[in-house]
């Protein structure tokens, strides 16, 4: 199974729901079910200083969600604007933070200095469907660049998850198919 390594806050900010663009340096090539893990590097600096303290303590190197990456579409500052849809108050690991409404649920003041830059340019990957793993699942893959292919174990250890919360919920949200692919 592909995995997409995420920065914090930005890993816990989408595995919350909240942020569901990711925003990154070109397309991808790869569409459908994804792992989402927050990486071991430290976390991205934002301009929200309450989120960069406590991003400090939220988990790294744990595989955070599933989701599905829809699509992907470069963005200006002029598209970026047309996602913002004001602010909300959402808890991250129990702690509150003000932040611009889904999809873009990242810091305001980030939001609103990446909207007055003429020059800012990005792609945004676009995921729907987000799962949260309620008890992050460790990453033993070691992987540098985006993408990492999750082990054997790691597989194991998602699919006994959604196994569990399918039974639950008492649905299979991914259909026949098999939630594990190479």
């Amino acid at each position: 199974m592909k995995c997409l390594l995420i920065r914090q806050p930005y890993a816990s900010l989408i595995s919350y729901g909240i942020k569901r663009i990711e925003f990154r340096n070109g397309p991808s090539k790869f569409r459908g079910l994804i792992a989402l893990a927050s990486s071991r590097g430290p976390p991205i600096k934002t301009t929200d200083e309450k989120l960069n303290v406590a991003s400090k303590n939220f988990p790294r190197g744990k595989i955070l969600a599933l989701a599905n990456l829809r699509t992907d579409q470069f963005l200006d500052n002029i598209q970026l604007s047309k996602y913002y849809t004001g602010t909300t108050n959402k808890k991250i690991h129990e702690i509150e933070f003000e932040l611009a409404k889904s999809p873009l649920g990242e810091p305001i003041s980030d939001i609103k200095e990446a909207i007055s830059d003429y020059q800012w340019r990005s792609y945004g990957w676009f995921l729907s469907k987000i799962i949260p793993i309620c008890d992050p699942i460790d990453l033993t893959t070691i992987g540098y660049g985006p993408w990492i292919n999750l082990d054997e174990k790691e597989e194991w250890e998602i699919k006994n998850y959604v196994d569990n919360i399918s039974s639950v919920l008492d649905f299979n949200m991914f259909g026949s198919s098999s939630l594990i692919s190479s």
